[in-house]
């Protein structure tokens, strides 16, 4: 689950608000999975933190008036960035669209 500034939603004058950190949180259920289940989660979580440079943003194409975290829909960017925080653009005749630059 993601735990930054999509869950965070916005102002009453439609800016986001910037949390502090950009966060995704792993959720797993109690008592369901084995340990193999785990070492392919703790696998598949190296290659992304290995990756990380090579991983791009996503553009926010729809967002819903609640929940937006649950239901929003992103497509990917052709650009890689480094700091979000720094490059988030709202599009002002869009309300529900943000672009990282």
């Amino acid at each position: 689950m993601e735990r930054g500034v999509v869950s965070a939603g916005r102002k009453e004058n439609g800016e986001n608000y910037y949390p502090k950190l950009e966060l995704v949180r792993f959720t797993i259920p109690r008592r369901v999975y084995t340990q193999a289940h785990m070492d392919v989660i703790a696998e598949s979580a190296a290659r992304v933190y290995e990756g990380r440079k090579k991983i791009k943003g996503l553009k926010m194409i729809y967002e819903p008036k609640y929940l937006r975290f649950f239901q929003a829909r992103f497509e990917k960017l052709n650009t890689n960035y480094t700091n979000a925080r720094a490059s988030y653009k709202i599009h002002p005749k869009k309300k529900s669209s943000v672009e990282l630059v």
